[in-house]
């Protein structure tokens, strides 16, 4: 176990309030307490019934910031920043001691179990897809691009202090200890986790896949130029896709979500929908990068596209609205576009 770093005798505000006491206060008296013992100091700005509705609305609530008497009070700097300290130790402490300094190290020896190339390439393709599936918010697919520790660090401290404000005033009463398990703090620890994992996943897949063709390379001269024929290849529809590959990328979408069966016949009501969001997603700046469409592609040579190689009868296309979301869920699994 990692030895602790932290000198816990230095936590100057940590239990600082007395918790029965303030816990038999009223609201107006626990933030005149507050105020009182220079934990929270006045503002310089003035009071706006507009701009500071929510603290009228909310008067129980505790955060950076409170409202008292048609003032408003901010939290004591040092609090602030003893209280980093402490979560930052406590985090640190967390990530490599209960894991042991490696949480990916279980999916490392399931990956070492696939026999082949493809195999390791797939397991670590449907890791990063569960992984990365539960997470929903901008701001957290944000945080899981940052490549760098220490700009991923910085994120998570100001996450725990804007998203989790309640727990500094815990923090005060003596009832908030981090590493025992705070909700704000269990929180960050998972998004370090997936950010962690998805990283593994990212970096394997991106290693073996040039480890691959680096193999294929070193074959004999005779088959140099049909491997480089085949890379090159340009797709049927050089009006919609980039290359052959975009085109297999959009089928391979179409066979994940169920649109097409194994045999590529469309699927009734899934089809033309999931086609249209495919479309549209794809358009949008997120996902510059991995668009696997020719720029400036027009929808009406897209569904003539459709129509060709999947045998239908259609000029226009379904609704995509509802299924964009599964859209986007592909577009932000870079190992989908590898």
């Amino acid at each position: 176990m990692k030895e602790k770093k932290f000198d816990y005798s230095k936590l100057k505000y940590n239990g600082i309030v007395d918790f029965k006491l303030f816990g038999n206060l009223s609201v107006f008296e626990k933030k005149q307490f507050l105020i009182d013992n220079k934990l929270f100091f006045a503002k310089n700005e003035k009071y706006s019934k507009c701009k500071n509705s929510y603290y009228l609305e909310n008067i129980a609530f505790f955060g950076l910031e409170i409202f008292h008497q048609k003032k408003i009070y901010q939290l004591n700097k040092d609090i602030r920043n003893e209280y980093l300290d402490y979560f930052i130790m406590s985090f640190d402490e967390l990530i490599h001691s209960y894991h042991n300094g490696d949480p990916v190290s279980k999916y490392k020896s399931e990956k070492e179990k696939k026999l082949t190339t493809n195999g390791k390439i797939k397991y670590l393709k449907k890791l990063y897809k569960n992984t990365i599936k539960p997470i929903k918010s901008e701001e957290e697919l944000d945080f899981l691009q940052i490549s760098d520790d220490n700009d991923a660090f910085n994120k998570i401290k100001k996450i725990i202090i804007h998203n989790q404000p309640q727990d500094i005033l815990d923090y005060l009463l003596g009832i908030c200890f981090p590493e025992n398990g705070t909700t704000s703090f269990d929180y960050c620890a998972n998004l370090w986790i997936v950010r962690k994992i998805l990283s593994y996943c990212t970096e394997n897949i991106k290693s073996l896949t040039n480890s691959d063709i680096n193999s294929k390379k070193n074959l004999p001269s005779k088959n140099k130029s049909t491997i480089q024929k085949e890379i090159e290849k340009p797709s049927k529809y050089p009006l919609v896709f980039k290359t052959l590959k975009s085109e297999e990328i959009f089928k391979r979408f179409l066979l994940e979500t169920n649109a097409i069966d194994s045999k590529h016949n469309p699927i009734n009501r899934k089809f033309k929908p999931l086609c249209h969001a495919f479309f549209n997603v794809s358009s949008e700046t997120e996902f510059k990068e991995n668009n696997i469409f020719k720029y400036n592609c027009q929808k009406k040579d897209f569904i003539a596209m459709l129509n060709k190689e999947f045998k239908t009868k259609f000029d226009k296309l379904s609704s995509g609205g509802k299924h964009e979301d599964k859209a986007q869920e592909y577009y932000r699994i870079k190992s989908n576009f590898v």
